[in-house]
């Protein structure tokens, strides 16, 4: 068990220096460390990165129980509306063109090893992203973060066959740092922090100036514990276009007791965002009333 223990601390440092390592702003400072994310026995090695995976203990998934049929009845209802919508979507790529995500064996350019429909993963990225992109998770029911979980799970062991190579594209390498985030937001991964943190490292040496590489780059420092590193990279994001950086840049600096900036950066989210004014404005008023956090009901 010692022994265990010992190898889930340099796992979890493996995240760590990765990140921390990737190229910053003239303006952040060495990051610090985080907390650690609670685990269940993370086994990780740089033989992950070669294309081997760690063996990991995962703890059962528990089947979601529900506090009425009413209840139950409107999660069903929820899910089938997202079936249908993705069976329409596939249906409609089908009858045009095929889209997909193809990476070569690197001493190779004719072999594809595998695919994936590119409107597909990425309206899953985006519907993840909405409710666990940043912690904590929010969904409407148990049965919706179940499902999601799932979904997530699937795609992550899909993704990893093709990150793994040395040549895998940016957006490859960035799509996979979400997917990570959110497994980690989620406690379905005990190497999620780990990976999410390699590949961010990858992605951000191809494309330091990328508005999506420096948002989640950011976010991976600041909800680490490393604010004051996080927010050289979000300002850099929100600059360039990258519109949810204003508040994650507000949420960082609630967290080091800058409420007037914080609320300067919802100011600056409420112009970006129009449609979003009135629960934008809604919250500035929460944050100045004492509200410290921008992610929460």
């Amino acid at each position: 068990m010692k022994r265990l223990s010992q190898l889930s601390l340099v796992a979890f440092s493996l995240g760590l220096t990765a990140c921390a390592t990737a190229p910053a702003p003239q303006q952040a400072s060495t990051p610090v460390v985080a907390a650690p994310v609670p685990v269940v026995i993370p086994i990780i090695t740089n033989e992950l990165i070669a294309g081997t995976t760690a063996v990991v203990e995962v703890a059962p998934v528990l089947v979601p129980r529900f506090a009425s049929e009413a209840e139950l009845k409107a999660a069903e209802a929820r899910q089938n509306a997202r079936t249908q919508a993705r069976n329409t979507r596939r249906n409609t790529n089908s009858q045009t063109a095929t889209t997909a995500v193809s990476t070569p064996a690197p001493e190779s350019t004719n072999t594809t090893a595998d695919h994936l429909n590119v409107g597909e993963l990425d309206e899953l990225i985006q519907y993840l992203v909405e409710r666990a992109g940043n912690y904590p998770p929010r969904f409407t029911d148990r049965r919706e973060r179940h499902q999601a979980e799932t979904e997530t799970k699937q795609m992550i062991d899909a993704l990893d066959k093709l990150v793994v190579q040395p040549n895998a594209s940016f957006d490859l390498l960035i799509r996979a740092v979400q997917l990570n985030q959110v497994a980690r937001n989620l406690d379905i991964g005990a190497q999620s922090a780990v990976k999410a943190g390699v590949y961010m490292r990858r992605a951000i040496a191809l494309n330091p100036e990328h508005p999506a590489a420096n948002y989640w780059y950011g976010t991976m420092l600041t909800e680490g514990g490393g604010f004051k590193e996080g927010i050289p990279y979000l300002n850099r994001a929100a600059q360039a276009g990258y519109k949810k950086a204003y508040l994650a840049l507000a949420q960082a600096y609630l967290h080091i007791d800058q409420r007037p900036n914080a609320l300067s950066a919802l100011e600056s989210y409420s112009i970006a965002v129009p449609e979003q004014q009135a629960a934008t404005s809604t919250l500035i008023e929460q944050v100045r009333a004492g509200k410290s956090s921008v992610w929460t009901p």
